[in-house]
């Protein structure tokens, strides 16, 4: 009998008791094989991503086609004013009462018109979907997604491109130059060489159709050269003395503005409560992005102004509050966490400077003016291009 219990107590487990260490370990070794079992999950969706680069973009390109083909199934046309407006105008030979931009948009259509004829706004989603999708597909090829979020985040772009962008408007325009833009980004060696090109190829875009990409190219060039003198730099105190500068010469710029142009200032300061303004919006209407201070004049509420709104733009979690709006949210979230993630990873942007100087740039130049979410993730949309070479890996950055 002596024998029987020895060997029963040898045979049965060991009883850790309750309060020391190990305790409740059933519980705590199911919670961590779980949590093994969904990092292994992500790490093999991720290396499915990389893999399979043509799958994922077969996949947008086919839910781009469902978004162009549905969209006026479940909306009617005249619910796209933007774009019906400049067709109405394009099919009447042009219009004199429009500013810049819509006249140079009407212009550029009246040319395409030429070639295809007078078609349905419909009928233009479906042109224009062709060379946009194409343009898609050489950016995705050329910066591969890396991630199973950077997957997501194209999907979310299949469906906003073909909705907001491939149609009769201005968003196409950006879009194509954009393109151009991510092209030289892409191909030219020299970080110099990338910046010139991105600038000139901007310069023309500011001059016949949207003014406001001349403070892009300001705002590009002032970046870029804060973070080559950032790398330059050796130490953490001269790195943080170098950004305090940076930021104390951009509020000094803005004083100087207030005091020797007043009314440039007073045009660049209220801009988006002008907008709002203009386009009968108050604190009422929906998605709306309203100044903290309307109307505020001086540089120190300028700048109130400008961080609310970034902060705003940026984690647009006010949206929460209609359940329509949070796949909106996802994107917003998804797009600024994979920048920054990309930023972070490739040396601290010293492998993309110029990259990352044009994407902060756009950021830094739609804090001035964006009036609306709707118009702030449309806009994001046209500027794909480029944000997506922050995102995806370029295939010559890997392989050097």
């Amino acid at each position: 009998m002596e024998q029987t219990r020895q060997r029963a107590e040898r045979e049965a487990p060991e009883q850790t008791p309750k309060g020391q260490a190990g305790g409740g370990a059933p519980g705590g070794r199911r919670l961590c094989a779980q949590c093994r079992w969904l990092c292994r999950a992500l790490a093999r969706a991720d290396g499915f991503v990389r893999a399979h680069t043509p799958l994922v973009i077969g996949l947008c390109l086919l839910c781009m086609a469902a978004v162009a083909t549905l969209k006026f199934r479940v909306y009617s046309p005249e619910q796209f004013y933007d774009a019906n407006g400049v067709l109405n105008a394009v099919n009447a030979g042009g219009r004199a009462d429009v500013d810049q931009s819509f006249g140079f948009t009407i212009r550029a259509f009246l040319l395409l018109r030429g070639l295809f004829g007078a078609l349905s706004l419909e009928q233009w989603g479906y042109v224009l979907l062709v060379p946009g999708a194409l343009a898609f597909a050489l950016l995705v090829w050329k910066a591969r997604p890396q991630n199973l979020c950077a997957a997501l985040l194209l999907l979310c772009f299949s469906v906003l491109l073909p909705f907001f962008v491939f149609t009769v408007g201005k968003d196409m325009l950006q879009y194509l130059a954009f393109f151009l833009v991510a092209l030289a980004l892409l191909y030219i060696p020299a970080e110099w060489g990338k910046i010139s090109a991105a600038a000139a190829l901007l310069a023309p875009v500011a001059l016949l159709f949207r003014s406001y990409y001349a403070l892009m190219i300001a705002l590009m060039l002032l970046v870029f050269l804060v973070m080559r003198g950032y790398r330059a730099q050796r130490g953490v105190k001269r790195r943080a003395l170098l950004l305090c500068a940076a930021v104390c010469a951009v509020v000094a710029g803005l004083f100087l503005l207030r005091a020797l142009l007043p009314e440039t200032a007073d045009a660049l300061f209220t801009i988006r409560s002008a907008t709002n303004y203009a386009m009968g919006k108050d604190h009422t209407a929906d998605k709306v992005i309203l100044d903290v201070l309307p109307f505020e004049r001086s540089a120190p509420g300028f700048l109130v102004n400008y961080c609310v709104a970034a902060v705003r733009m940026l984690l647009p979690f006010e949206l929460c509050a209609s359940p329509g709006d949070i796949p909106f949210v996802i994107f917003e979230l998804l797009l600024v966490g994979l920048l920054a993630a990309g930023f972070v990873l490739s040396r601290r942007g010293g492998a993309l400077t110029a990259v990352y100087a044009a994407i902060a740039a756009f950021f830094l130049m739609s804090f001035f003016f964006e009036p609306d979410f709707g118009s702030w993730f449309r806009h994001q949309a046209a500027a794909f291009p480029l944000l997506w070479l922050g995102v995806g890996r370029p295939r010559a950055a890997k392989e050097g």
